[in-house]
């Protein structure tokens, strides 16, 4: 599931520092309940998300998010 995840950030991966645990998630997408697993992946710079459906590998919700986006935020 991280190689799917990749696909998402190809120029990024390379920047992954930690990558913790999947999470299983249930989403209702396009009228259905579906099984994601959740994944989130640190780098220097902030994060990279996206949850990957676990019956078809597709990619939904993927962003990358800076530590400077949330920086004046309390």
């Amino acid at each position: 599931m991280w190689k799917t995840f990749a696909k998402s950030f190809p120029d990024r991966t390379d920047a992954i520092e930690e990558k913790p645990e999947p999470t299983l998630s249930a989403q209702f997408r396009d009228g259905e309940w579906r099984v994601d697993w959740l994944l989130v992946a640190t780098t220097s710079t902030g994060s990279l998300e996206a949850a990957v459906d676990a019956t078809d590998g597709s990619i939904h919700d993927a962003v990358e998010t800076s530590v400077t986006e949330h920086a004046g935020e309390s």
